[in-house]
């Protein structure tokens, strides 16, 4: 047991998103004899709420093979299956006992080293990140014509949502309360953390503060490029903060004059950077956030630095020696093909092109673009030569990217007892990398091998990810792809069918769009009765 204990100290001390909350789960199971249970299926509130997406739990019927022939129609059908099961799978009311469930949040699941080792299923996990990125899409989509305002009723329980249960706020633990910063986790009843490890394992109150982690640049950074686009939607009520700038470009939150580092930095960057850190606590002093005295290191990741970047993009605020350093970092994670070694918070090997790219195109970042030369002597604008690696990528016999990574295939993970968590990465990575080629322009590129390389592989990209769907009722489900991980990546992995699902519209949305045609950046595709359930239109 000291073993154990002196374990989850060096845990702590590293703080790692997940890999605390997983040990103290494993922790807590041996000293008071109980497990975590399933979070697979439904129970019934006391107040009579549901969980609205465990009609889903036990899909696993595939809908068959892509299209012979990809049209217009079809991909239109495929945004209103997925749309219809990600409105139906929103969480619409609190539910409070039988598994915490917050309302205006999609499901997503932890599994790891420890869960494996303890022979547990995945856990549901309440986190910022989902719905932040499951509304991505919708911004562009345009419900005016609809009655029932579907698209709209989602991003404001979102919005709702992120406001009242992830902002960081004065006097709630974090001091002093910088405005503007996000955590991963909520803050419900006085306990920050893991909702739901410490709700099926009580005793794991006990060591809140363990869980009551630093609040990050990754989060803060997809809130404000979520506030800013809702901000962009007429009557939507947000108010995003005028400028990003003294939120990022503190002195402790970039990495210049540091005093301390992840060892592990070594293995992609050969010293200091500039850029934009992952933690926003200061890393040479006492943790203040948190009543445990120890040292933290922080560290830098490239999508997070990604994020922080289109952030501030969207923000218009893009001056600042931390922006300009990210930039260069970014550009030197294309020419040095540095991905995914460079992002300890993300085990998938194509996340880093998709936020880069949207960085770029959506984010309005040039800098992003500036001309590199990679390592093998190829010159060019940044975003054009990773739209030609990831054409090269691509498997030409089904149209798919695959993801080889350690932790993207692990079997137990792929075919885990809990159908939620189940499904092998390529669907995600797919996804991913249509919506690069388009944010980029690769489609309409001036390099004439580029633009049809690009179109060939985006038509074959979105076939595939047509056919490897699930059936779901009125709704279609894309599964399969850890998105995030602790950044020791085999203690904690999290996956979630309504954010590939997400990933996949995004796909499928932009392709009707012509994405790739630079001048498109805020179209929107209105909602009709090809893209609308019946029961939205009356």
């Amino acid at each position: 047991m000291g073993d154990l204990l002196s374990k989850l100290v060096v845990f702590a001390k590293r703080r790692r998103t997940g890999a605390v909350a997983l040990a103290t789960s494993f922790l807590v199971s041996l000293t008071c004899g109980c497990k975590p249970r399933s979070e697979g299926s439904a129970v019934l509130a006391a107040g009579g709420v549901v969980d609205d997406c465990a009609k889903y739990a036990n899909v696993t019927g595939a809908s068959g093979g892509g299209p012979a022939v990809l049209s217009d129609a079809v991909v239109r059908g495929a945004i209103k299956d997925a749309l219809y099961y990600l409105y139906d799978c929103q969480q619409k009311a609190d539910r409070t006992s039988g598994g915490l469930r917050l309302k205006g949040e999609w499901p997503s699941y932890v599994r790891g080293s420890i869960l494996t080792d303890q022979q547990l299923t995945a856990i549901y996990d309440s986190n910022a990140f989902v719905p932040m990125f499951v509304i991505y899409p919708m911004f562009w989509l345009d419900d005016a014509g609809l009655p029932q305002r579907p698209v709209r009723t989602m991003q404001n329980a979102v919005l709702d949502l992120l406001n009242k249960e992830y902002v960081a706020k004065a006097g709630s633990g974090w001091d002093p309360a910088v405005p503007g910063e996000i955590n991963f986790w909520p803050t419900y009843e006085g306990f920050h953390g893991p909702q739901q490890i410490a709700e099926t394992i009580p005793l794991a109150r006990l060591l809140a503060p363990v869980f009551n982690i630093a609040n990050d640049a990754d989060d803060t950074a997809v809130y404000h490029i979520t506030a800013q686009k809702m901000a962009q939607i007429p009557g939507m009520d947000a108010d995003p903060i005028k400028d990003l700038r003294p939120l990022f470009e503190r002195s402790y939150a970039v990495d210049s004059g540091r005093v301390r580092a992840d060892e592990r930095e070594k293995a992609w960057k050969p010293g200091e950077t500039g850029a934009f850190l992952t933690w926003l606590s200061d890393e040479n002093k006492p943790y203040n956030k948190q009543p445990i005295s120890f040292m933290l290191a922080n560290n830098v990741d490239c999508i997070v630095v990604a994020n922080v970047l289109y952030a501030l993009g969207l923000n218009q605020a893009k001056s600042g020696a931390g922006y300009e350093h990210s930039c260069a970092l970014a550009r030197q994670a294309v020419a040095e093909h540095l991905y995914p070694k460079c992002a300890f918070y993300y085990p998938p090997q194509w996340l880093f092109p998709y936020v880069v790219s949207r960085a770029f195109r959506d984010g309005g970042n040039d800098c992003l673009n500036d001309d590199i030369t990679t390592t093998d002597g190829r010159k060019g604008p940044a975003m054009e030569i990773l739209a030609k690696d990831i054409v090269a990528a691509q498997n030409k016999a089904d149209g798919s990217w695959d993801d080889m990574g350690t932790f993207e295939r692990i079997p137990e993970d792929m075919n885990a007892r809990n159908p939620a968590f189940r499904g092998d990465p390529r669907s995600y990575s797919t996804a991913l990398n249509v919506v690069t080629l388009l944010n980029v322009g690769a489609t309409h590129s001036s390099d004439e091998a580029l633009q049809k390389g690009a179109e060939d592989a985006v038509r074959k990209g979105v076939t595939y990810l047509l056919g490897s769907s699930l059936a779901a009722g009125e709704g279609r489900i894309w599964q399969g792809g850890v998105f995030f991980s602790s950044s020791y990546q085999q203690i904690a992995r999290w996956k979630s069918r309504p954010y590939t699902t997400a990933m996949a519209m995004e796909a499928f949305v932009k392709y009707l769009l012509d994405y790739g045609n630079l001048s498109k950046t805020t179209a929107r595709l209105k909602l009709d009765a090809s893209l609308a359930p019946a029961d939205w239109l009356n």
